[in-house]
């Protein structure tokens, strides 16, 4: 027996539940007249993506089929990126056919795809190029964060072969099994489930603290303690105190290259440091250079920040001073991921997290092309009405070129940024009420001297989240401060938000002042304006004023201080019960402050990104009226409804009163009000999975 087959054995000894994910898996492997052949599993990280994948494999195995596992993060997302991923796992040369390889092994095999949104770039390609020209009885399971493109369920072909299937937690069953595997007392058991709600790598750990102190109290901060003990296993390989300095950079930046590693270090020669830290378990090898994983970069970073701040604030400067350096040398898209760099130093800081996603997303920023005009004048017509729509119409004919859009791997535009230069704009010629604001503003309060401009960041929104949080909320701040940056002569810029109490915090850390006077209203909609003079804080002045905020450290990172505000993905039975919870606690709000639904990818989407209980809680009655609604409009749903209304919504003060009220039978009554919980419940189980 190999290693690798008694790893195979250890991993599924230790496999727990997921009847459903095996269930669609094996009927694909064993059944011929399974209609697909794409198994497509979706969470977040820690949920058991990867485990599954390894228990499918073990599956194979026990029926002699070939499986071949490929991660994302090993693959250079491009199609030739792609094609030698491959040839390197199968062990072919450069110019070897990949699809003559896989013709040759037999019709049967499975290809498991982990980490798949790191191939969110060439989705297209992996869907439309390379599976069609695999043998007819392959498999395909793919692991992702992220749920399939539309695409593939549009596109006629591969609605009926593909199976989009959840990870979720584990169901209350499944987590105490686990627990009770590693020798969990059911008590403890039972407290534990209390605040992980059957989140996989919690509860490995939780199972970690209660083997060594079986009387730890347990608490949601408490699995945190484990830092400690998780940071002396990623150092137990560290040779010298050099070699720590390395590994502490790593988890400073986004991307450690060798050049980095050297100016950083202060070291003329790094090559034995870079391959050391290459060759680390807890590494990846990314096309740009080297990343840590997501657990290791935290907990070594939080690490620094604790144990010695004055290193941490050497380093931080030193990669300021790099990415400053680059930025000038650099232009297009490689100053745009500089950029990227640079601002990722800053996402440690509570105030400015929560408003950039710093994920890759594969979106591309480009300069409008006269075919992207009709998509972005739809954007501003839905989110900012016809008014807003005929400003924008003059000024994208005025200043075409002063348009970025964002694409989306397809080509699709999905945002746009249009800036207005207003050092060319006459007061007496404009009729937006904005930019006539802002130069009535910049005459009276801050003119522009002889060669120096000023810029309206007059429209930036996304496709489908306006101007909340998003991938393209990110890039678009990321090109004005790119813009800050790289602009010869800029004195004045202005940036309009329709939510002021929502960007205030981020506007603030990042020196932009409130402009109350510059305020505009356009289809009765009201926007706030904010603005940053940049003579009297230049563009240098200002990255310094930002490190010094960073640096500060006026609270621990925003994740590790307030574990509870990550997203909570329950279970569908654990989904149930915190619903008919939420029903009953439904016209007592503050009740509602204790409920799980309140972190649900469901209600923080109803609240638009605000992270405030009162908005959660308001989005989640707001989710339950608009469900009880729903029923209200078949007539053989009425009664349910009825029942739900007058025992939650407007309730009576007993049930049976309730049931008096509606001209029921007691035990009719109780029958239509299970049948509209049940109801509501689908509703809002089926809004959290797809949206």
């Amino acid at each position: 027996m190999r290693l690798a087959d008694r790893l195979r054995e250890a991993r599924h000894r230790s496999f727990v539940g997921r009847d459903d994910e095996i269930s669609a898996f094996e009927r694909a492997l064993d059944d011929p007249s399974c209609p697909y052949c794409i198994i497509y599993l979706y969470g977040p990280g820690g949920v058991g993506k990867t485990t599954l994948l390894h228990e499918y494999a073990y599956r194979c195995a026990q029926r002699d089929v070939p499986s071949f596992y490929l991660d994302g993060r090993n693959v250079q997302p491009s199609p030739d990126g792609f094609y030698e991923a491959l040839r390197l796992m199968f062990g072919l040369s450069a110019d070897a056919s990949v699809l003559d390889h896989l013709m040759a092994i037999g019709p049967r095999m499975v290809f498991l795809l982990d980490t798949y949104e790191m191939l969110k770039p060439i989705d297209r390609f992996v869907r439309e190029v390379f599976l069609p020209e695999l043998p007819d009885g392959a498999i395909i399971a793919v692991a992702s964060h992220d749920p399939p493109d539309p695409l593939w369920r549009v596109d006629p072909g591969w609605q009926s072969l593909i199976r989009s299937v959840p990870v979720r937690n584990f169901a209350p069953g499944d987590a105490t099994r686990f627990l009770e595997r590693a020798g969990i007392e059911k008590r403890r058991a039972s407290e534990a489930l209390g605040f992980t709600h059957g989140h996989p790598l919690a509860l490995s750990l939780v199972a970690e603290i209660l083997a060594r102190d079986p009387s730890a109290e347990l608490r949601p901060e408490s699995a945190f303690v484990e830092m400690r003990t998780l940071l002396d296993k990623f150092l137990e390989r560290v040779p010298s105190v050099q070699h720590r300095n390395a590994l502490e950079v790593a988890s400073l930046v986004a991307v450690t290259t060798q050049p980095l590693l050297g100016e950083l270090l202060e070291e003329s020669d790094t090559l034995e440091l870079f391959e050391w830290l290459r060759d680390l378990s807890f590494v990846d090898v990314d096309p740009r250079g080297l990343t840590l994983h997501d657990l290791a970069r935290e907990i070594l970073r939080f690490d620094l920040r604790w144990r010695n701040r004055r290193h941490y604030e050497t380093l931080h400067g030193r990669a300021r001073n790099y990415y400053m350096t680059r930025l000038g040398e650099s232009q297009g898209l490689e100053q745009q991921m500089v950029l990227f760099d640079y601002v990722y130093l800053h996402r440690d800081n509570p105030v400015v997290k929560p408003f950039f996603e710093w994920q890759s997303s594969g979106l591309v920023v480009e300069p409008l092309r006269p075919a992207d005009v009709p998509a972005v004048l739809d954007m501003v017509r839905a989110h900012e009405g016809a008014a807003s729509l005929e400003h924008a119409k003059h000024w994208i004919d005025r200043f075409p070129a002063s348009v970025l859009v964002t694409r989306e791997p397809s080509g699709e535009v999905c945002g746009f940024l249009l800036s207005l230069p207003l050092h060319e704009l006459a007061l007496d010629k404009v009729a937006d009420p904005a930019v006539r604001i802002a130069l009535r503003y910049l005459s009276q309060s801050h003119p522009l001297r002889t060669n120096e401009v000023a810029t309206y960041f007059r429209y930036w929104m996304d496709r489908d989240k306006y101007q909340s949080v998003s991938p393209t909320q990110s890039v678009l701040f990321l090109n004005m401060v790119r813009h800050y940056l790289t602009t010869p002569g800029l004195a004045f810029t202005f940036v309009p938000v329709v939510d002021t109490a929502f960007w205030s915090p981020v506007f603030a850390y990042a020196d932009l002042f409130r402009i109350e006077s510059a305020d505009f209203e356009v289809d009765g909609r009201s926007y706030g304006v904010y603005g940053h003079d940049w003579r009297a804080a230049p563009p240098l002045a200002w990255l310094q004023l930002l490190a010094d905020r960073e640096t500060a450290g006026e609270a621990p990172p925003a994740e590790l201080q307030s574990p509870d505000t990550r997203l909570v993905v329950l279970s569908e039975p654990d989904f149930a019960l915190a619903v008919r919870e939420a029903l009953k606690n439904y016209s007592h709000p503050p009740a509602l402050s204790e409920s799980p639904l309140l972190r649900s990818r469901l209600v923080v989407r109803a609240a638009d990104g605000v992270d405030d209980e009162h908005a959660l809680i308001s989005a989640l009655r707001r989710l339950i009226r608009e469900s009880a609604a729903q029923l209200s409009q078949s007539p053989k749903l009425d009664r349910a409804f009825r029942a739900v209304e007058r025992t939650y919504i407007q309730p009576a003060p007993s049930q049976e009163e309730a049931a008096h009220i509606l001209g029921m039978p007691f035990s009719t009554y109780r029958r239509h009000l299970k049948h509209g919980i049940d109801q509501i419940t689908d509703v809002l189980w089926q809004r959290e999975l797809n949206g």
